[in-house]
């Protein structure tokens, strides 16, 4: 098959997922201009429409995210980073802003160490990929992970969260992070409210000022708040939470 007819098939696949209409316009300017050029514009329209009325685009990008992939396949993907940040250890961390996510990556050699995936519409449930076909804003913390290894809390005026990992094992010996969290700026899922869950948020954090070994707080949490962040990786808590942006930086970059 020479590359003509390679050109023709991908431009067919992509109008057959096309009303009419557009299919016309698209065409227009396939006759103006080269094949490959013809293909990347019939898919960026594809794209832009889908992402307006479905989430279908989106889920596919941040489905391909992954620990311990190359940075630069990556990328192909999911664009260019708005936001960098440098940390301890030679680790990155990169922000991925979309107007349904943000993509936090933790890269060390150009290589992917944790990444977080939060949501900013209350509609968009990605997958929680390696956790059968549950998506986010499904279930609260305690229904996806029974208990929480090692837990972080912050309650202030510039950022808010919750953040707990634990370890899971995705089978054949192969074991990584999971990171599961609810933050103040990222969208409301589940049953949850905003006012409720900051609320909920400052009695854990203020017994863990005190040094209060009580676990109701933690366990009220866990029990009724829908994450709406989630993310896997080899780094350890301290190190993710680092990487988190506050409500100002993120609507300084959006």
């Amino acid at each position: 098959m020479d590359k003509f007819e390679q050109h023709n098939l991908k431009i067919n696949a992509l109008a057959n997922r096309m009303p009419t209409w557009l299919l016309s316009i698209v065409l227009l300017f396939v006759g103006l201009g080269n094949f490959t050029d013809s293909v990347a514009l019939i898919q960026e329209v594809v794209e832009s429409i889908s992402s307006r009325v479905s989430n279908s685009v989106e889920y596919e990008r941040v489905e391909k995210v992954r620990t311990g992939l190359n940075l630069d396949y990556l990328q192909e993907y999911i664009g260019e980073p708005q936001v960098l940040r440098e940390l301890g250890d030679d680790i990155q961390v990169k922000h991925y802003i979309d107007e349904k996510y943000t993509i936090t990556l933790y890269t060390k050699n150009n290589r992917v160490s944790a990444y977080l995936i939060s949501t900013r519409e209350s509609g968009f449930e990605p997958k929680l990929t390696g956790l059968s076909d549950t998506r986010l804003g499904e279930e609260v913390f305690s229904s996806i992970v029974p208990a929480a290894d090692f837990v972080a809390v912050e309650v202030s005026r510039n950022l808010s969260f919750y953040l707990e990992s634990s370890e899971i094992n995705f089978g054949g010996g192969y074991f990584l992070k999971s990171y599961f969290g609810w933050l103040s700026h990222a969208a409301m899922m589940g049953h949850s409210q905003q006012v409720d869950a900051v609320a909920k948020l400052k009695s854990l954090y203020d017994q863990q000022v005190m040094g209060e070994a009580d676990t109701g707080a933690l366990e009220m949490i866990r029990g009724t708040v829908y994450p709406n962040v989630f993310g896997f990786g080899e780094l350890p808590i301290e190190v993710i939470q680092q990487g988190l942006l506050t409500q100002a930086e993120q609507q300084y970059f959006d």
